[in-house]
């Protein structure tokens, strides 16, 4: 895939298609940085492009994790999108999974095991997760998908929160930016922000934080 850079309760929506779709819904992530990614960071950066359902990291294959999200269409944007963008220092290698499905541990009979280099479990089903983005027709048709730029929106932020706390936020996780704008929601309830950070790694690593 080219660059484009220099449990189950909650129903998740599926396109309705007339064609018979061979494309897996499974994504798989090479030379992934285990010092520092987890399931719910891949979560956070993959919730972007379609819901993700379970996360799975390979003892077999060191830095190598298995995410299969609602569809494959989601599959698809994840892997358009984010093929080469950094991620803790690594360029994110994404490619199709022969797999249909991340089954559970319990499905194969083990007990879920611990990365060795952050202590974080190596499975995690997202399937009932809330913070699914596409489960819904019309939570789907908010999302505007794009790939991961310098610039970063967020939301609802607390009314109130201005640049001096975000900054200390920021600061404390070591993350720099460039240029900050805040600006109400017309509701008035709560709050949104662009930042421009001066490189893309800083921008996955926050998205994922």
């Amino acid at each position: 895939m080219p660059s484009r850079f220099g449990p189950d309760s909650v129903k998740h929506y599926q396109p309705s298609t007339q064609r018979v779709d061979n494309r897996s819904p499974v994504v798989m992530l090479y030379d992934l940085n285990m010092e520092e990614v987890t399931a719910p960071r891949l979560f956070n950066l993959l919730c972007l492009y379609g819901d993700v359902l379970r996360v799975k990291f390979l003892a077999t294959k060191p830095g190598c994790a298995m995410v299969e999200m609602g569809e494959a269409d989601a599959a698809s944007r994840a892997m358009a999108n984010l093929s080469g963008a950094p991620l803790f220092g690594v360029p994110l290698v994404l490619r199709p999974s022969h797999q249909r499905r991340v089954l559970r541990c319990s499905e194969m009979g083990i007990t879920t095991a611990r990365l060795p280099a952050t202590g974080a479990p190596s499975f995690e089903d997202f399937s009932g997760s809330p913070n699914n983005r596409f489960r819904t027709p019309e939570l789907a048709a908010r999302n505007r998908v794009v790939a991961p730029s310098k610039l970063l929106r967020f939301f609802n932020l607390p009314v109130g929160c201005g640049e001096t706390e975000l900054m200390e936020i920021f600061q404390m996780v070591s993350f720099i930016y460039s240029r900050l704008v805040l600006y109400s929601s017309r509701q008035k309830s709560f709050c949104r922000t662009r930042i421009c950070f001066s490189r893309f790694t800083t921008t996955t690593n926050t998205v994922v934080a």
